[in-house]
This record gives structure tokens, sequence and C-alpha cells, in this order.
């Protein structure tokens, strides 16, 4: 008799038949309980990934301000630049008097803090 044409509950006992599908139905549980599993992991990770890009990265508040200070900066330079810090090719003479130039200007920002009238 050539099994492979012959429908599977022609060729099993009830008993195998109710085996059979109580395995299948274990497999189809499993299956839905990693599917659901996959898709909370992949909301939290988005839920994170959304909260980093707002500059929500640890638990510390300040921290995470100041983060956010640099974030928004890093997009205002792109968007008055166009390009990154990394991709500018200025000489790094061009980046010591930068430099220079924004600690002079710190310097005058904690005179005037100093010295509030």
């Amino acid at each position: 008799m050539d099994y492979s044409l012959t429908p599977i509950y022609e060729t099993k006992t009830r008993d195998e038949l109710i085996e059979i599908l109580t395995l299948k139905n274990e497999q189809l549980l499993k299956r839905d309980y990693e599917i659901e599993r996959l898709e909370n992991l992949n909301k939290l990770i988005k839920k994170k990934l959304d909260e980093s890009l707002e500059g929500n990265i640890t638990i510390d508040p300040i921290v995470n301000r100041i983060i956010k200070k640099h974030l928004d900066r890093h997009k205002e330079g792109m968007l008055n630049f166009g390009k990154t810090m990394s991709d500018n090719s200025k000489p790094f003479i061009h980046w010591v008097k930068e430099a220079q130039e924004e600690s002079m200007d710190f310097i005058l920002y904690l005179e005037k803090t100093l010295n509030k009238e």
C-alpha cells in the first residue's frame, strides 16, 4: 500500500491522530508564544530607541538633559553646516583657535554670573 497518497486519517488509529493533533497544537502554541514574545521585545526596543533619540539614555535626568542639549546642538549644526564635525577637514590650528575663542567666551559668562548686579 502506497501511504504517500493516502490521507493520514486512513493510516492512523484514533489515538495516534489525537497524539499528532496534540503535538501540532503544542507546536502552534509555542510558535504563537514566541511570536508574542518577539513582538513585545520589538516594542520595548523601539520604545528605548525612541527615548534615546530624545536624549533619555541614562537613569540620571541631569545627564539626559546634557545629552539632549548635545543632540539638539548637533542637529542645529547639521542644518547650518551640512556636515558632521568628523567630516569637517579644517586644519588643526582652526580647531585650536575655535576652542580658545569658546574658552574666552566661557570666562566672560562666568564673570558675568559671579558679578551679578
